[in-house]
């Protein structure tokens, strides 16, 4: 069975993914500011035979359970600097290993511009609770905030303002409301919910960002008018309210869109979003399959990269593919993690031991071999002593087709760096040549599978037994649909050796003069392609 997620892991999702939400002035700038990248050093990890023999007598595997940083779990390592300051002296061919210590939320949480600040991680109203499926979450700043700005900055991530149709559904949003940190003074956060001009007051004219019409209020009632507010004509955009001053209440008042009326009542200072899209109508919004890495988003706008290109959604099937779930990590450091570890989020460590490094920002240029592919994390097959391998279990339909695709590089000194795929018994093998240059290149794999089962184990291995091994990151298996004749390129009725050729004439481009011999669908027509063709040879159905 798919390892349960812990409540730690996802509390660090939601809260990456809330401080990414995070829209202020200059937060593109530093969303889309990037890092000069320049040849990188070698990390030269095979331990002399001297320090192998110490490690060995000394019972390694012993050792790393004993020292171990606190709070890893069982089967994952971190190494000290004291211990990387030693075997440098022993070998310049050496694993630097380091201890975790800031967790990556830290460095997106020093990224957000000041200002602004996600006061709690985004939460999801279930639908096996009785709710929506939809997501909330809020967003306070340093200073006043108006309205229609608050409206425009959850626009900006995909949300909108909270709309409330509910007692169940307010008890939701009251426990982000209640925090004490998204008030200022009397005022709570704003919520979707303003005054058309020249209303019939006291509520006539209100409704949601949605469109829809006022048709439920708040079921602990609005503010009474009092001597320091503003007048009904005035205030037009609604918001949560104390007028006693004792902490947050539950109270719904109204309040001038953009301006502050009064030294006394001062504007709110933080807003309430709901995320509630389904660009690719499948039932589920589109934020929490982001937010659980089924559904890219690279531009970080929690709106799907399918939907904004218009090409169908192919929701990915393995949790946490990135490795951006993991033990707590330093910048620039490794973290060994040993046979039967789950500190990789969704992932068991199956066989020996594998490494998982962090390359963020703050590293220099030269840290390793190569870049990250997606996010920071990258997995090294090839951990200390032995080949290592990581599986992940996921539900799949009986006979339904899959493509799993995953990016390679290698952790390279001179060489090859070799590893396979294993899905239903049958396994796959892959191979990177080390480049002369660093960084190394990435490329991607491809394995197309028919499901045997109501769940499918995916094992990617090292098959080098080195310490330097082959590189993987953002891993991804999608039910892809198969034309049951897709293996006609020439639409003869018949796939056979004309077929064959064709593929073959194309073989490792995108189809070129024959788009259809990309029977997959994955940009390039490669042994995947052939595979599916030969299951149809003969007369097609």
């Amino acid at each position: 069975m798919m390892h349960e997620q812990t409540e730690a892991d996802s509390e660090s999702l939601r809260a990456r993914r809330c401080i990414e939400a995070v829209v202020a002035h200059g937060s593109e700038e530093v969303r889309g500011a990037g890092r000069l990248r320049g040849p990188q050093n070698r990390r030269r990890r095979a331990l002399i035979g001297a320090l192998a023999g110490i490690a060995l007598g000394l019972g390694y595997l012993g050792i790393s359970q004993t020292l171990k940083a606190p709070g890893h779990e069982r089967g994952s390592r971190a190494y000290s600097k004291q211990e990387n300051s030693l075997m440098s002296n022993m070998s310049k061919n050496l694993a630097q290993k380091v201890s975790g210590g800031a967790m990556a939320l830290a460095v997106l949480a020093a990224a957000v511009p000041a200002g602004d600040a996600c006061a709690q991680s985004a939460i999801e109203w279930r639908v096996a609770d009785g709710g929506n499926g939809h997501w909330y979450g809020a967003i306070s700043s340093t200073d006043a905030v108006g309205w229609t700005d608050s409206s425009s900055r959850a626009s900006q991530v995909g949300g909108h303002l909270v709309t409330v149709h509910s007692i169940e559904e307010e008890d939701v949003i009251w426990a982000l409301a209640s925090d004490a940190a998204l008030w200022n003074g009397r005022c709570g956060p704003w919520i979707g919910l303003s005054q058309a001009a020249n209303p019939s007051e006291p509520l006539g004219g209100w409704a949601w960002v949605s469109g829809e019409p006022l048709a439920w209020s708040n079921g602990t009632g609005w503010a009474d008018e009092c001597a320091w507010c503003c007048g009904g004509s005035t205030e037009n955009a609604a918001h949560y309210f104390n007028p006693q001053l004792t902490g947050p209440l539950r109270v719904w008042n109204d309040l001038p869109s953009d301006v502050s009326c009064s030294t006394t009542y001062p504007m709110p200072k933080a807003f309430l979003i709901e995320w509630s899209a389904d660009c690719n109508s499948d039932g589920i919004v589109d934020y929490g399959q982001i937010a659980a890495g089924e559904l890219a988003d690279a531009n970080a706008n929690n709106i799907p990269d399918c939907c904004e290109a218009g090409t169908p959604c192919e929701v990915n099937l393995i949790h946490n593919g990135s490795f951006e779930l993991g033990p707590a990590q330093a910048d620039c450091q490794w973290v060994l993690c040993s046979v039967g570890s789950t500190a990789i989020s969704q992932w068991m460590v199956s066989e020996g031991n594998v490494d998982r490094m962090r390359d963020s920002p703050a590293c220099p240029v030269n840290i390793e071999s190569w870049n990250p592919y997606e996010g920071e994390h990258t997995i090294d097959l090839s951990g200390i002593f032995a080949a290592g391998s990581i599986a992940q279990t996921v539900p799949t339909i009986p006979s339904g087709n899959y493509r799993l695709t995953f990016q390679l590089t290698g952790n390279c000194v001179p060489g090859v760096k070799r590893m396979s795929a294993e899905i239903e018994g049958a396994s796959t093998e892959f191979e990177h040549v080390c480049a002369s240059d660093n960084p190394q290149p990435w490329n991607m794999k491809t394995v197309h599978f028919v499901a045997a089962d109501s769940e499918t184990t995916i094992t990617l291995r090292s098959l080098d037994s080195g310490s330097n091994g082959p590189v993987i990151d953002d891993v991804r298996l999608v039910a892809v649909a198969i034309d049951p004749c897709s293996g006609d390129i020439d639409s003869s009725g018949f796939v056979n050796s004309v077929d064959l050729a064709m593929i073959l004439t194309v073989w490792g481009t995108s189809g070129g003069s024959y788009p259809s011999a990309d029977i997959d669908h994955d940009g390039i027509v490669a042994g995947a392609d052939l595979g599916i063709m030969l299951t149809m040879w003969g007369n097609c159905p």
